[in-house]
């Protein structure tokens, strides 16, 4: 999985390289240098956080999805979008 926010704020000496996120038939996330693609049948659980939103695999990863701000669209689409493409995962209102 990628760093912790916390960590990855050390790292970067607090520049923190651009998180862009893709929604399609996968999740694309890039994040600095590091690619991840993340199929929305993979995730376990959902937990939304003041700065990102946590992504838990089946097999253990953990990503942190930023929960803002957006290029295109905002928070409340992207949760509704997760909701669409993962209806057994109990997500916030």
């Amino acid at each position: 999985g990628s760093l912790s926010f916390r960590r990855k704020v050390k790292y970067y000496n607090g520049n923190l390289p651009e998180n862009v996120v893709q929604f399609g038939d996968e999740i694309c996330m890039k994040d600095g240098d590091a690619k991840y693609t993340i199929p929305y049948d993979k995730i376990k659980k959902i937990k939304v956080m003041d700065h990102c939103i946590f992504l838990k695999l089946q097999d253990g990863r953990n990503f942190g999805l930023p929960n803002g701000p957006f290029t295109k669209g905002s928070l409340q689409e992207m949760l509704a979008l997760l909701k669409e493409k993962c209806p057994l995962l109990k997500l916030p209102n």
